[in-house]
Formats: structure tokens, C-alpha cells, sequence
């Protein structure tokens, strides 16, 4: 037991260090974020936006059958600690515990059940694991919102219409932990995209891809890339809190986009 608490301690007191290194690396990184906010009026950057969510709604014309709901604690505590392939993890709150139900982070404010938290979580060092997500597919019979056609599953147009179905459907996500990152190519671009290796027949359906791509025609329509969702930084009390220092970043239209992208 005293050896448990002496790691414990010792992992504690080396993320309090850790903490106030990344504290002193975000305080430098808010120069670089301020600067990147001169661009965040860009009209090019809201078209991207509009094009994103114009694909997300066009998806939902595919179906997803399943209703399930994620449970959520009522509580992140200020520090926790969860096993680990290669021993332990934690996570460290500076400000103390978060209390879930008062916070947007944990809320379902969409229509797929699904919460920030559905793909970032404490013990996968606040994103996910490909065993962490077969876990919940197995204890869900794959019905967890983070298994949604969206962006859960290599494509929208799958077929989900069965289990076998459903890991075939969210093949990526269960062996590598990825989500389906769609990207639409701006009017604009100054690239071509010529030619396309196309596994999961995404990209090259114009329903759920590009419309246009080659030599002979500028390229459009959306390009999906396939990526594990991105770790929460800076700590959590101050991401959690983010939104509410933000102008307008704590609308529900704000939140509700991003659970969709």
C-alpha cells in the first residue's frame, strides 16, 4: 500500500511541475493565439464552415438506427488516476474537480446523444483508444454515441444494418481508434487533386465526396481524411472553462457544430 501512495504522490507532485511548465507554455502560446484571431473574420474561413455544416446536415439524410446515451460521472475529480498499458495515467485539475452537469462540455446539446466527452475522456488522456472504443462497442453491441455514421463510421453511407455490419461500417475507429475528418475544398484552392486511392468508396461517391477531381476540372466537393480525435491541453479547468472566455463561443449552435464536426 505505502508503495501505491508514494507513486501516487510521486505522479502527483511530477504533474503539478508538469502543469505549471505547460501553464507558462500556454501563457507564451496566448501571444500566437491572439494573432491567429486577426484571421478568424476571414470570409474564406466561414465559406469552409458553411460547406462543412451544409455536408454534415446533406449526411443525415443516412439513418442512424441507434439511440443509445453515454453516462457521464457527476464528477472529474481534480486529479485521477487510471491504469495504463505501460502503467498509470492522470490527469490533474489545478482549479479542482469539474462538476459535469453544470458544464457545456459534458452536455448533449445535438440530436446523435453524443457530448465532448464522447471522444475525449480522462482515462485515454483526454481523447480515446482503439481499446477503449472496443470495449464500448462490445458493451453497447455498438450502439455508444461515438459509434454515429457521421464521422464514426468510415463513411456515412454504410450499412450499419447488423453487428457484423456495424464493425465492418466502424472498421477504422475500433482498430485504430480514428474519426472521419471531412474537409471541403474551397473554391479557391490552388491545388488539383488528380487522383484518388479510394478504400471505403467515400471520396469518390459525389453524394458523400468529390464532386469533381482530375486534371481537366478544379476540384470540389469534400475531401474525408481519417484521424484519432485531438487531447485535451492546457488543463482541463481552463478548457473547460475556455468557452465561457470566448465572445459568443458558449452558443449552443456553437457547441452543437462541434459535436457534428
Amino acid at each position: 500500500m505505502s508503495m501505491v501512495t508514494t507513486s501516487t504522490r510521486l505522479l502527483r507532485d511530477g504533474l503539478l511541475y508538469s502543469t505549471a511548465v505547460a501553464s507558462f507554455v500556454c501563457i507564451i502560446g496566448g501571444f500566437s493565439h491572439a494573432q491567429d484571431q486577426d484571421g478568424a473574420n476571414d470570409p474564406a474561413n466561414f465559406a469552409w464552415q458553411e460547406k462543412a455544416i451544409e455536408h454534415a446536415q446533406r449526411m443525415r439524410g443516412f439513418f442512424d438506427p441507434d439511440p443509445g446515451q453515454q453516462e457521464t460521472p457527476p464528477v472529474i475529480p481534480a486529479f485521477e488516476t487510471d491504469p495504463d498499458p505501460l502503467g498509470r495515467i492522470a490527469t490533474l485539475q489545478p482549479l479542482g474537480p469539474t462538476q459535469t452537469a453544470q458544464n457545456a462540455f459534458f452536455a448533449d446539446l445535438g440530436t446523435n446523444g453524443r457530448t465532448c466527452f464522447s471522444c475525449h475522456v480522462p482515462e485515454n488522456g483526454w481523447t480515446i483508444s482503439a481499446k477503449s472504443v472496443q470495449d464500448r462497442f462490445e458493451d453497447s453491441q455498438g450502439a455508444d454515441p461515438i459509434f454515429r455514421l457521421i464521422d464514426g463510421a468510415t463513411c456515412p453511407s454504410d450499412d450499419v444494418s447488423s453487428i457484423g455490419a456495424k464493425r465492418m461500417a466502424y472498421g477504422l475507429l475500433l482498430k485504430k481508434g480514428l474519426i472521419r475528418i471531412f474537409l471541403p475544398v474551397p473554391s479557391t484552392a490552388q491545388y488539383r487533386i488528380v487522383s484518388v486511392n479510394d478504400p471505403y468508396g467515400c471520396n469518390t461517391n459525389p453524394v458523400t465526396g468529390l464532386t469533381t477531381f482530375g486534371l481537366a476540372n478544379p476540384t470540389a466537393g469534400i475531401v474525408s481524411v481519417y484521424r484519432r480525435p485531438l487531447p485535451l491541453l492546457c488543463g482541463l479547468s481552463a478548457v473547460f472553462s475556455h468557452a465561457q472566455d470566448q465572445d459568443g463561443a458558449d452558443d449552443r449552435a456553437n457547441f452543437a457544430w462541434q459535436e457534428k464536426a
